[in-house]
């Protein structure tokens, strides 16, 4: 099974999905990571890319989510991202609601952890495969 894990800057320690510096791929066989891929996505940087200035966080909590205008084209981005790394499922600290909606329509179970996320990959990928 091959996960995706959202990874921080300077470990693999699992991070927000849509805000992700890089991103783990690991394969798992039989409870095993028998391979790891690290992958830099600057999802951090291009979630920016929609002209609003993140200065004005309060527009996230006034409303419960930060749905941007970009938010679409980051969403995408994403999607093609574990579209084209044949990605069976996603490991994160967290998501926001429209991509855990947009994770489900894609079939891919989503997974919450905190830690490094090759220790988390065999537990995720045993969790994925019992249904």
């Amino acid at each position: 099974m091959r996960l995706a894990a959202a990874v921080a800057a300077e470990s693999t320690d699992l991070v927000g999905l849509g805000r992700a510096p890089r991103v783990a791929l690991l394969d798992v066989e039989d409870g095993v990571v028998t391979g790891q891929e690290v992958v830099e996505t600057q999802w951090d940087v291009l979630h920016g890319d929609h002209g609003h200035a993140h200065g004005h966080e309060h527009a996230a909590s006034e409303h419960g989510h930060h749905n941007h205008p970009g938010e679409g084209a980051h969403h995408a981005r994403i999607v093609t991202f574990l579209r084209d790394n044949k990605v069976e499922a996603v490991m994160a600290a967290h998501a926001g609601p429209p991509m855990v909606n947009t994770l489900s329509k894609m079939g891919l179970p989503f997974l919450t952890g905190q830690g490094d996320a090759a220790q988390l990959a065999a537990e995720a990928a045993r969790i994925v495969s019992e249904g």
